[in-house]
């Protein structure tokens, strides 16, 4: 979204502040939400460090698709980020974590959940989305944000300066 945008500049921050402890993240994208206007911040990400994962072409919930379905979202996903970081295949997350046998079938590459799951795009608040990763972290993580809200780039702009502080760092999946 609009908001990816604060995100880099959040890990950009906090990288030039820390830069012996650079902080990345992994971007799961839906294709369709990619066209002109953000095409630079995705590049940007990926000169950050960042990586690029698939989460389908139109965010579909899988279990309600045959697999020619699943295949085609992924599919398409995968050409347009490979125009970007020439990778064919991408780490895949699924839309609401909706995974069964069906997608397990399709996908071949592996498939990440998240261990942790801030909630963001319910409204939560800062203090809440802090709260979600700072009392529930360890070792492994893989925290779940959305870049459309305001309140995930607030409690960001918190979370990774205290959690290097804590002596973990923010990778990649």
């Amino acid at each position: 979204s609009k908001y990816l945008e604060n995100i880099l500049m959040v890990f950009t921050s906090y990288n030039e502040q820390y830069p012996n402890s650079k902080a990345y993240a992994t971007i799961f994208c839906n294709g369709n939400r990619i066209n002109n206007a953000y095409l630079p911040l995705l590049k940007g990400a990926l000169a950050l460090g960042f990586e690029l994962g698939n989460h389908t072409y139109s965010h579909l919930d899988l279990f309600s698709v045959n697999e020619e379905t699943i295949h085609s979202e992924i599919q398409k996903t995968d050409a347009i980020l490979h125009a970007l970081d020439s990778k064919d295949t991408h780490l895949f997350r699924a839309p609401f974590g909706n995974v069964n046998e069906t997608v397990k079938n399709v996908v071949t590459v592996p498939i990440i959940d998240w261990t942790i799951d801030t909630l963001d795009w319910t409204g939560k608040s800062e203090q809440e989305i802090y709260d979600a990763v700072w009392n529930n972290k360890f070792s492994g993580a893989i925290v779940l944000f959305h870049d459309g809200y305001p309140a995930t780039i607030s409690a960001l702009k918190r979370l990774l300066p205290d959690l290097h502080e804590a002596g973990y760092q923010v990778v990649s999946v």
